[in-house]
């Protein structure tokens, strides 16, 4: 631990013979992996920066070869000079490279689950004195197979229970290619541009066998099928500044720009035993657009560091959804968003203890456009400011940090869409133009003593956003699932991780609990959604002879409640 963040060598550690990112960060005290996702205990999903870039997609994490990572910091109480909609932060930097000439790397991964998967990169770079210019292609094809059970039971009039087996495999395939140059104009400070060029296409088949039941007799048996299929592009562009002006004002500057574009067509197809037959075909999609660019600036002052800077980006989206047979509206919506920021901080060592302090001020102004028509009711403009504070302190050789932070989570453009959208004859899914933001208020504990650290959250949340399940207004059987505000939210946990090293034997040892304090109404009472979250997870990593590399992963989960949902994994 260093101050309120925690560090992990990799550089000319077993880390560093892994694989890619994604596999080291499968090692790092308090994160959670999947396929393509990553997750803080308690903190959601973070923002990742990579030599101070923030990247906008998580298969670069695949693309960056563990060989390659300096260091790893993960921050669970960002201060000021982080966007307010982050809870967590992961920090990545690579190592240096020296030398002189070409260089590169051939990476090939072959991958079995119920079905085969495989992936492909080829980086080169060229060096000569200050200027490093670099290039690479990856090739991505994941092929899964999952299951899934559920049922749904609506209470009305008549007690309608819907018991569904489903079969799912899809297979997604990514191409991208990237270049660009780094140029170090002397030793304080350095420039560069980098272009990244993704496509990806994705197919799906859904098979589905549906039972339902009236008052425990049976009513209905339907066959479903699904069939998806997408492709899309994103357009990267990223120019980065990083010097010292005079002597000790450091600069960092980052400007952005990103272009996607996507189509899904889904033909659904409905064969009753006892009501008609149903054939349903949609094809939605988006076209979005964002520019962004961030100034921070730090300086001496006193015994400390101050931080200053500024954030800004412009967001604009066209979102559409056509259904052919009409069984649902057609939607053409349009987003614009403008975000503004200024943040200061201050950050003061005494001794061997640390202080933050900042404060962020955000404004954001939010247009919404319904078949071209201005919506007044649902545009938006918000001015918010954000505390943070975090204190570090040893005690004997252990080190520890408090801290707090206020933080915003606004509701995503897919949930802010107009359109109602179908998943079969008694399921729909919405869109809610009228949701606000969740403000929470933070709390945050660390401690690490060698190899084992403990860290703690509680969090109190004003306008939660929790997905909730209603009748629909036309027909009672149909469940519509959608999002809303409710007036709060509480949510505490805690992780512990032992990591020693036993000779060859590196394990590492997660037991994560988290419960909510949540109350709902089901059908006309007050109901608690309070069943805790246990988790344990148990890497292990064996040193073989001849350089290999012996890897046992196992983990485990209760069922528990997140929001309304019960939840098993």
């Amino acid at each position: 631990m260093k101050g309120a963040s925690l560090t992990t060598n990799v550089e000319n550690t077993l880390l560093s013979s892994l694989g890619t990112a994604h596999d080291v960060l499968k090692r790092i005290p308090g994160l959670k992996t999947g396929d393509g996702t990553v997750e803080v205990f308690g903190k959601g999903t973070p923002i990742i920066y990579i030599n101070g870039r923030k990247i906008r997609d998580l298969s670069e994490l695949e693309e960056l070869n563990s060989r390659d990572i300096a260091k790893i910091e993960l921050i669970t109480n960002p201060g000021a000079e982080y966007d307010a909609e982050v809870k967590s932060v992961l920090r990545i930097k690579t190592v240096r490279r020296t030398g002189e000439g070409w260089g590169g790397n051939v990476r090939s991964m072959l991958q079995k689950g119920r079905l085969w998967s495989n992936n492909q990169q080829l980086a080169l770079n060229y060096r000569k004195n200050n200027l490093d210019i670099f290039g690479s292609f990856y090739y991505n094809k994941q092929k899964r197979k999952t299951g899934q059970e559920d049922l749904q039971t609506v209470y009305m009039d008549k007690l309608l229970e819907i018991d569904g087996d489903s079969e799912s495999p899809y297979s997604t395939e990514n191409i991208q290619g990237e270049g660009g140059a780094n140029y170090q104009l002397n030793e304080n400070n350095s420039l560069g541009v980098r272009y990244t060029y993704n496509y990806y296409s994705n197919d799906s088949h859904v098979y589905s066998l549906f039972r339902v039941r009236e008052n425990n007799l049976d009513f209905d048996k339907f066959d479903f099928t699904n069939a998806m299929d997408g492709s899309g592009e994103t357009h990267k562009v990223n120019a980065y500044y990083n010097g010292v002006w005079g002597r000790q004002l450091n600069v960092d500057f980052n400007v952005d720009w990103l272009y996607s574009d996507n189509d899904t067509r889904q033909n659904i197809m409905e064969n009753s035993m006892n009501e008609e037959d149903r054939t349903v075909h949609s094809v939605s999609g988006s076209r979005n657009n964002l520019y962004a660019c961030k100034l921070v600036f730090s300086h001496p002052v006193f015994a400390g560091i101050l931080q200053f800077g500024t954030e800004i980006s412009l967001t604009n989206r066209h979102s559409h959804y056509v259904n052919e047979e009409q069984i649902m509206n057609d939607a053409f919506d349009k987003i614009t968003s403008c975000n503004q920021a200024g943040f200061v901080s201050y950050d003061l060592p005494v001794g061997k203890t640390s202080l933050n302090a900042g404060l962020r001020y955000e404004h954001v102004s939010f247009n919404y456009y319904e078949d071209g028509v201005k919506q007044e009711g649902q545009c938006k403009e918000y001015n918010n400011l954000f505390p943070s504070l975090s204190f570090s302190f040893p005690v004997g050789k252990a080190q520890f940090a408090l801290g707090y932070s206020a933080r915003i989570q606004r509701p995503g453009y897919f949930m802010l869409r107009s359109d109602v959208q179908y998943a079969n004859r008694y399921t729909y899914e919405r869109g809610n133009p009228l949701l606000q933001p969740e403000i929470s208020h933070d709390l945050s504990f660390q401690g690490g003593y060698k190899f084992v650290q403990l860290s703690a959250f509680y969090s109190y949340t004003k306008d939660a956003i929790v997905s909730v399940a209603r009748p629909d207004d036309s027909d009672n059987r149909i469940t519509v699932f959608g999002m809303e505000n409710i007036s709060s939210w509480q949510n505490f946990g805690a992780t512990l991780s032992l990591s020693p090293k036993i000779g060859i034997w590196e394990p590492i040892w997660n037991l994560q609990f988290m419960r909510q304090i949540l109350m709902g109404t089901h059908r006309g009472n007050l109901k608690h959604f309070n069943r805790p979250a246990l988790a344990a997870d148990w890497n292990n990593q064996f040193s073989l002879p001849g350089q290999f590399i012996l890897s046992i992963d196992a983990s485990c989960t209760n069922s528990y409640h997140s929001g309304y949902n019960r939840m098993k994994l």
